[in-house]
């Protein structure tokens, strides 16, 4: 009899402690998972924008043989009066139906200037010598400038690449 006596006087203390334990391990745990969940978010982000990355780069980069082999869009942003053309998107090498990035690639000619007698200047007919036979050329410079967007991610690259064309003068 004496045992029952002794459990009817027992207060609660040990469930107390033991449920003030139970809160502190839920909030450690739903914490980690709040910090877990962020660090899994921060690392998609940083892999959408490395994807960005690659993919603006690559298709920039195919597209320079394409424009010094095909000279018509180099021609169309020079005779354009923005000094920019777009390269259409069935032209694009890495395709949508391929990738999930929207993309846009232009062309903008920077145009001559004016003769100073500076040696920078580079637009500008000259007359190559050291072996060449070609007579004088003209340099034309092109700034090919590639955008990779990913809808709903805020991920985009944008890079930009410089294009010099030297053709036969006139």
């Amino acid at each position: 009899m004496k045992k029952q006596h002794n459990i009817i006087k027992q207060s609660g203390a040990t469930l107390l402690v033991s449920l003030i334990m139970l809160l502190i391990l839920t909030i450690i745990g739903v914490s980690s998972i709040e910090d877990m969940s962020l660090q899994s978010n921060m690392t998609r982000n940083s892999q959408f924008k490395m994807q960005a990355f690659n993919t603006s780069l690559s298709e920039s980069e195919a597209q320079i043989p394409r424009l010094l082999s095909q000279i018509v869009l180099l021609q169309s942003a020079m005779n354009s009066s923005t000094s920019t053309a777009t390269i259409p998107a069935g032209d694009l090498v890495m395709p949508s139906a391929n990738n999930p990035f929207d993309q846009e690639v232009s062309v903008l000619h920077i145009p001559a200037v004016t003769d100073t007698g500076d040696t920078t200047n580079f637009n500008q007919a000259t007359t190559v010598s050291g072996g060449f036979s070609m007579g004088a050329v003209t340099k034309e410079n092109f700034e090919l400038n590639s955008i990779s967007t990913l809808a709903n991610s805020g991920s985009k690259s944008d890079q930009l690449q410089g294009l010099r064309y030297t053709a036969p003068a006139g």
